[in-house]
């Protein structure tokens, strides 16, 4: 059937060409985000691992950052930047941050622990959006939106900031490690994206 239709010029219908190309170019995104993602996992990740010595050079180089912890109050919008830029606004004008968080879980119940709460937190488990942002943060303030992977979006109160001489680098070795990784992911990324751009490659 499909055959005759084409020997009948039927496939020059413009309804037809017009879901043709836009199915086509769904196709075209498809092909260019999964190559992508492939390239820079194989290309990319794989050689951005992290020894246990590079772990330890950058603990004994970062001493006080590694024994800071930090107790933090989040706002998450998922896809909706303007949402959230909005909701910073309503915190500017005077608006509690406890009250904008709250409004986003209208089903929390009666005395349920604060989910916009995470407590304290070490220097290896903040998100790596956050970390620039809460280095020049006081106690008490709230940060500008921030934006991090996959359109997640950020408002985040620095509640009280300590040092913990307890920590050991034993006990964040696993998160430093990876967060490292994270970091060095990030910047052969974005060097493969400038190769990308200046060979001329879609």
């Amino acid at each position: 059937i499909r055959q005759a239709a084409v020997a009948a010029g039927l496939d020059a219908d413009p309804r037809y060409q017009e879901k043709l190309r836009a199915m086509e170019a769904q196709l075209a995104d498809f092909k260019r985000e999964a190559l992508a993602e492939l390239f820079f996992s194989r290309q990319v990740a794989a050689g951005s691992q992290v020894s246990e010595a590079e772990a330890r050079t950058y603990f004994d180089d970062n001493a006080t950052k590694m024994k800071t912890e930090l107790h933090v109050e989040q706002i998450l919008v998922k896809g909706d930047e303007a949402k959230i830029i909005a909701l910073r606004e309503e915190i500017a004008g005077g608006a509690p941050f406890e009250e904008v968080a709250a409004r986003q879980l209208p089903t929390m119940l009666q005395g349920e622990r604060k989910p916009w709460d995470l407590g304290f937190l070490k220097w290896p488990q903040l998100p790596q959006p956050w970390r620039p942002v809460l280095e020049g943060m006081k106690d008490g303030e709230v940060s500008p939106v921030i934006a991090g992977p996959n359109k997640r979006f950020w408002i985040v109160r620095l509640v009280e900031r300590r040092i913990n001489e307890g920590v050991t680098f034993d006990e964040v070795k696993a998160g430093l490690m990876e967060s490292l990784k994270g970091i060095k992911v990030a910047e052969r990324r974005e060097r493969a994206r400038e190769w990308i751009g200046k060979v001329g490659l879609d």
